[in-house]
C-alpha cells in the first residue's frame, strides 16, 4: 500500500511537471514548509510564530480529534515539509502515518505537557533551520497561562518559550527577552524574573471580555466534541462530566452577562477542561480502530480525482477512468476494500497511458 501511495504521487508529480512551464531554483524559492498544530492555545501559538519566521503555512486540527478536512488542506499544498507541533494526543498519529505515505518528510515536536512540546519544536527549528531566530525576540509565557498567550500570539517578529518552572537554561541563547504573564502565572514569574534580572522587560494582562469570550467559546467548541465521541468513551460516569460541564460553562456565560469576566474566564476552563477528559479517553481508544488502510484508500480515490480533472480540462476522454472510479467509490463505502485497491490499479494505470498520450502529442505539435 505504501509503494502505491508513491507510485500515484509520482504521477502527480509528472502530470504537475507536463502541466506547467519549467522554472528555474532561483524562480522557485523555498521549499513549501507546513506546519501543523492543535488548535489549543500553548500549541497554536508558538506555531503561528514559527510559521511566520519560516514563511510556513499553518494549518491547525481540533485538539485530540483527526479530521480528514484538514488532511486533504495538507496534501493540497504539496509540502517538503511539515512540522507538528503537538504530542500525539492533541495531534493524532494518523495524520504523520498518512503524510509519510506521500513521502513527505514529518517530524512531530511533542512532548509529555506544553513546555516539553515547546523545547522539542525549538530543537527541531535549531537544527533545520540554524538562523531563524537570530533576530527575534523570546517572549516568555507559562504554558497554561491562557491571557498571556493569546497576548503573545498578538506580537509579531517573537517566538514563545513555554515553560513549566523557572529553568533559565533555553533563555541564555537568546539576546532579546521580554516576560508576559497574568496573575495566573504570577508566582512563577516572579522567580523567573529575579533569576533574569530587574532590567527585563516585563508586560502584565488582564482576564478582558474578549480574552473571557474566546475562553467560553473554547469551551463551546470542546463539549461540542465531546459529546459526540463521548459515545465511545470507555471513561465512566462520561454522562456525569458532561452535566457538570455543561452546567460550568452556563455559570460562565451568566458571569459574563454580569460583566465578571475573572469569573466566566475560570468557569469556561473548567468546562473545558472536563470536556478534555472526555475527549482524550475517547481518543485513545479510537486511534486503536482506525483503519489506516481504508483512509490511504480514500487519499489515493481523492488524489486519482484530481489527476483527472486535470485531464479532463486538457481536453483528454477520460470517461473509462470516470466509471472505474466511481466504481473504487462504491467497492469503498461497502467496504469491499479489495476492489476498491484492483480498480485503484486500474485507474493508474489508464491514468498513465492517457499522460504518455498526452506527452506524444506535445513532441508532435513541437516537431
Amino acid at each position: 500500500m505504501r509503494r502505491l501511495l508513491g507510485i500515484f504521487v509520482a504521477l502527480v508529480v509528472a502530470f504537475s511537471i507536463a502541466a506547467i512551464p519549467a522554472v528555474s531554483a532561483q524562480d522557485q524559492g523555498t521549499s513549501t514548509i507546513v506546519i501543523l498544530s492543535s488548535d489549543n492555545e500553548a500549541d497554536m501559538t508558538l506555531a503561528q510564530k514559527i510559521a511566520e519566521i519560516l514563511n510556513a503555512t499553518l494549518v491547525t486540527t481540533p485538539w485530540g480529534v483527526y479530521n480528514e478536512t484538514v488532511l486533504d488542506e495538507i496534501v493540497n499544498l504539496t509540502p517538503d515539509l511539515v512540522i507538528i507541533i503537538g504530542g500525539p494526543i492533541a495531534v493524532p498519529p494518523i495524520y504523520e502515518e498518512a503524510l509519510k505515505d506521500f513521502n513527505v518528510t514529518v517530524l512531530r515536536a511533542g512532548g509529555v505537557d506544553r513546555a516539553e512540546t515547546c523545547k522539542k519544536a525549538f530543537e527541531i527549528i535549531r537544527e533545520r533551520f540554524p538562523r531563524a531566530f537570530e533576530n527575534v525576540t523570546v517572549v516568555v509565557v507559562y504554558g497554561w497561562d491562557y491571557p498571556a498567550l493569546m497576548e503573545a500570539l498578538k506580537e509579531r517578529g517573537i517566538v514563545p518559550l513555554i515553560i513549566k518552572n523557572t529553568t533559565i537554561e533555553d533563555l541564555r541563547k537568546f539576546r532579546k527577552i521580554k516576560i508576559i504573564r497574568s496573575r495566573y502565572a504570577e508566582r512563577v514569574m516572579r522567580e523567573l524574573k529575579k533569576k533574569l534580572g530587574n532590567n527585563t522587560k516585563e508586560v502584565t494582562v488582564n482576564v478582558t471580555a474578549e480574552i473571557a469570550k474566546r475562553a467560553i467559546k473554547l469551551a463551546e467548541d470542546r463539549l461540542k466534541v465531546a459529546k459526540e465521541v463521548a459515545k465511545n468513551s470507555s471513561k465512566p460516569n462520561v454522562d456525569v462530566l458532561l452535566v457538570n460541564a455543561e452546567r460550568d460553562l452556563e455559570l460562565a456565560k451568566k458571569a459574563y452577562e454580569e460583566g465578571k469576566y475573572g469569573r466566566a474566564f475560570g468557569l469556561a476552563t473548567a468546562a473545558r477542561n472536563i470536556s478534555e477528559a472526555i475527549i482524550k479517553s475517547a481518543t485513545e481508544n479510537s486511534q486503536k480502530k482506525l483503519n489506516i488502510g481504508v483512509i490511504r484508500l480514500k487519499i489515493e480515490i481523492r488524489v486519482l480525482e484530481r489527476v483527472l480533472n486535470k485531464l479532463k480540462e486538457r481536453g483528454v476522454d477520460v470517461s473509462i477512468e470516470e466509471g472505474l472510479l466511481l466504481q473504487a467509490k462504491s467497492a469503498l463505502s461497502k467496504g469491499d476494500f479489495r476492489l476498491a485497491k484492483t480498480l485503484i490499479v486500474l485507474i493508474h494505470r489508464e491514468l498513465w497511458r492517457d499522460i504518455r498520450e498526452l506527452h506524444k502529442a506535445k513532441h508532435k505539435t513541437r516537431g
